[in-house]
């Protein structure tokens, strides 16, 4: 309260003290002769496409390079009385501190008659800061004039001047213009008086027309003359940097190269003068560094980011020009420019490899589709050359906590590093940035419940809650939090106070909240069931709105990781029935998953929801309409509860999927069927050859662990058909169905050869058993051939499953699992193939192929 009490207090001083130098920087002057004339007429437009009584007949902007003057002309036509209020008034922008603004003509025009409205007497100045919300004073003015004897049916005629170009940009010039707007313009005339000898480089975006040029004694006239009848849709949650509308731009800044050598000769990184306060500063935490350069790196970055409050006077040149580092550390005060640069100058004394850099604070993406321009940027920041590699450093934060390339640097899309040869890159993706949201509801029978809430926060959302707590009154924190839940439960009471863990090295912020439910259940009068009302805030907050015939990107907040569980208890410990439902989507732009499963006393309910990207492009906007097209449905739901106050969602947990039931049932039958007929009887190949006599009776040495593992092998395959996620339950195959599109078919496919091979190992390796309780001679062969093939099959299977489903920790997984399996199946085939135990065991053939040899011997002997 007390900010904006004194910052209305200042406000206010700073519109009733208008300064003569002001008044001394405006005039009354004639039209330039310089300009181009008008060769269209203005279109009238549909009156139904224009809203508050009026229109803007004539835009007209042009620009004289050589005398560095920019004009003004506006004709605003009045066919509503609401009009008359709209437009009845004048106020025009300038910079006094480099800006001479000259009116030419403020007239109404009445039956053909003009009548002139410019009284200098009449004229206000006004002190407009239009950065004081953001701590950043501009010195801009307004004048202001206030127009009487309007009427309906008039037009009213303003034009003006303003002499004089900001000299911080050395006579380099970069402009840009609209040529569309929501209502349709009459006429629209933007012209750019260039003298010969310089070049001026031009581009249209979104199918603008190309400029014109035509030449005239020593200059040209770049112009665009035309009726703007099409107007632009701005639709919901397009990205702050995104221009829908037809523009054009120019600029003389051949490069981004020439752009960055620019930036340099305004704000270079200077020595530190010795002596000076501080080189004094420098060299105290240089010793608390106790030499070492990344701890002088995090001391020099907090003192700027604490210690020199956010603060700027932008006037005239200062606008992109930094004060020089010995001012702002003195005044203890700063822009982004000058915390930038105190910060970059205490880090080159010290030998560390520093840069400024330009980048826009709302993430834009510049690509190389735009011309080079200082206007592209609106705010600056420090790379730094560390051993782990470049760290970009926003001096303008305060309060973070992590060290090193641990520091949260947001998002800053497409950059421009002051150095040589540079070129515009893509900021890098902050890693450290997490939120957890965990939500646990004890029920009780008597319709309450207790609510727990840990809430942790790393990296920049650490950042984040840790400032707007320090920012914000306790008490109102405290209510903040307890209203949120209030409605979404009704009747709530707190169980005390907020706790807060702050662990500012690693930089992890955790929020403890609890609280009393007094009525936690509704009635559904359709049913007669009690339920809980549920809604995924947390998640859908995040989600943006996107309409049926968007066309334009979508904005998303970036980086997002986040996970929100609510977890509910039944009374008493009392088993929660079954419950499996899942999905989840991974776009190239975001991801996306919920389950609901039970666990023994209670239901977990699990949302995570991350951005790979600040924005969905255009061409991905139908796929997340698609995703999200019945996001009620699983953000929000009715969790029904029995009389006792128990959960009571869940079904048959052994519910049973025929189909893979029968597919089983058939794939044994045919492969027992096959090796019985074709393999059974055969003779071992050369691959592993048995003795010619039983050497070893007994499975004596290290045979005897051989059944042990082959058991367990068999338990271990068979634990696929018999456990909670077996393929033979519906559950399985139904937790399928909630994924998307390609994904849910390519899981099916991948479900179903899992199925088939584990089914074929699992014949195998109980037919391997069989094989050896009889000491088969085909048992080391056979056994040998499964264990390959099940290899393969898991190799196979997770090389499949991590195309589906990327992830660092599945690979991680993956390589242990592999390291596992070569050393248990390595070393079964290797003892196979080598043992002359198992060689001198497994010698019993086939008896009745054995059988079938003596009797062909004895025949033969009859025959001799």
């Amino acid at each position: 309260m007390k900010l904006i009490a004194s910052m209305l207090w200042g406000m206010l001083c700073l519109l009733l003290l208008l300064p003569v130098s002001a008044q001394e920087k405006i005039s009354k002057g004639p039209t330039p002769n310089w300009l181009r004339p008008l060769t269209g007429k203005p279109v009238t437009p549909n009156l139904d496409d224009i809203s508050d009584g009026y229109y803007f007949e004539l835009i007209e902007y042009q620009v004289n390079l050589g005398t560095q003057t920019e004009y003004n002309k506006t004709i605003k036509h009045i066919f509503d009385q609401a009009g008359v209020e709209g437009a009845g008034q004048v106020s025009v922008l300038f910079d006094p501190s480099y800006q001479q603004l000259v009116f030419h003509q403020v007239n109404i025009l009445r039956d053909g008659k003009v009548i002139d409205k410019l009284k200098m007497s009449n004229l206000k100045v006004l002190a407009v800061e239009t950065e004081l919300s953001r701590y950043i004073y501009n010195g801009s003015k307004s004048a202001y004039l206030v127009i009487d004897d309007l009427r309906n049916g008039d037009k009213l005629e303003v034009s003006y001047s303003l002499q004089g170009f900001n000299p911080v940009f050395g006579g380099g010039f970069a402009d840009s213009f609209s040529l569309q707007g929501s209502e349709p313009i009459g006429l629209i005339h933007v012209n750019y008086q260039v003298p010969s000898n310089r070049k001026l480089k031009f581009m249209s975006h979104n199918h603008a027309p190309l400029v014109k040029a035509e030449k005239i004694d020593n200059y040209k006239n770049y112009y665009w003359e035309m009726a703007s009848t099409t107007t632009v849709d701005y639709e919901m949650s397009e990205p702050a940097w995104y221009i829908a509308a037809q523009w054009v731009e120019c600029s003389e800044f051949k490069n981004w190269t020439m752009v960055a050598h620019w930036a340099h000769a305004v704000n270079p990184i200077d020595d530190i003068a010795p002596g000076s306060p501080l080189a004094a500063l420098v060299e105290k935490l240089w010793e608390q560094a106790e030499h070492v350069p990344t701890r002088y790196l995090d001391l020099a970055t907090n003192f700027v980011q604490n210690d020199i409050r956010y603060m700027g006077i932008e006037t005239g040149e200062y606008s992109h020009r930094a004060n020089k580092p010995e001012k702002v550390l003195a005044q203890r005060y700063g822009d982004c420019k000058d915390k930038s640069v105190l910060l970059a100058t205490m880090l080159a004394n010290k030998g560390i490899p520093v840069c400024l850099v330009l980048v826009n604070s709302n993430g834009s993406i510049i690509n190389e589709q735009r011309l080079a321009s200082p206007f592209t940027f609106n705010h600056m920041i420090v790379s730094v050359e560390t051993p782990d590699g470049t760290m970009d450093i926003d001096p303008t934060l305060s309060n973070q906590g992590g060290q090193g390339m641990a520091r949260y640097t947001p998002y800053y899309g497409d950059i421009l590093r002051i150095k040589p040869n540079a070129y515009l890159t893509r900021s890098e993706r902050p890693q450290n940035c997490r939120t957890e949201i965990l939500e646990t509801l004890q029920l009780e029978a008597n319709d309450e419940a207790t609510l727990t809430v840990k809430t942790s926060y790393w990296g920049g959302d650490a950042d984040v809650i840790r400032n707007s707590i320090k920012q914000t009154a306790k008490n109102q924190i405290k209510k903040n939090y307890f209203d949120y839940y209030k409605r979404v439960y009704g009747e709530v009471t707190s169980n005390g106070n907020l706790r807060y863990e702050d662990d500012l090295k690693n930089n992890k912020f955790v929020v403890y909240e609890s609280y009393k439910i007094r009525k936690l259940s509704q009635l559904d009068e359709n049913t007669g069931k009690r339920f809980i009302p549920f809604v995924a805030n947390g998640i859908s907050e995040y989600l943006p709105n996107v309409s049926a015939t968007q066309v334009s990107p979508v904005y998303l907040r970036y980086p997002i990781d986040l996970t929100y569980e609510l977890v509910l208890i039944n009374p008493n410990k009392k088993n929660a029935k079954n419950i499996y439902e899942t999905m989840f989507v991974d776009r190239p732009d975001y991801r996306f998953g919920w389950v609901m499963r039970n666990s023994k006393d209670s239901l977990r309910i699990t949302y995570k929801f991350g951005t790979h990207n600040s924005f969905i492009p255009s061409e991905n906007i139908p796929q997340f309409r698609d995703d999200f097209a019945k996001r009620d449905d699983f953000l929000s739901m009715a969790i029904f509860v029995d009389k006792d106050g128990n959960l009571a969602m869940g079904k048959n947990p052994f519910q049973l999927q025929w189909i893979a039931v029968i597919a089983v049932l058939m794939t044994l039958a045919l492969a027992f069927f096959v090796l019985k007929k074709f393999y059974h009887w055969r003779s071992p190949s050369a691959i592993i050859t048995p003795g010619e006599e039983p050497v070893h009776k007994d499975l004596g040495g290290l045979l005897f662990v051989l059944p042990v593992v082959l058991i367990w092998l068999i338990v271990a395959f068979g634990a696929n058909f018999v456990s909670f996620s077996s393929y033979l339950l519906a559950d399985t195959w139904h937790a399928i169905s909630y994924l998307q599109g390609s994904t849910r078919n390519t899981y099916y496919l991948l479900l179903g050869f899992e199925l088939l091979c584990s089914t074929l190992i699992w014949a195998g390796l109980i037919y391997s058993f069989v094989l050896l309780l009889q000491k088969r001679d085909l048992f080391p062969q056979t056994l040998l051939t499964v264990i390959v093939f099940a290899f393969v099959f898991v190799v196979i299977d997770y090389i499949l499953t991590l195309y589906v489903q990327e992830g660092s920790d599945l690979q991680r997984f993956f390589v242990q699992r592999m390291i596992v399996l070569l050393v248990v199946y390595g070393g079964i085939c290797y003892y196979l193939y080598t043992s002359k135990r198992v060689k001198g065991t497994f010698v019993v053939p086939f008896r009745y192929r054995y059988q079938a040899e003596v009797m062909e011997e004895i025949v033969e002997e009859e025959g001799q």
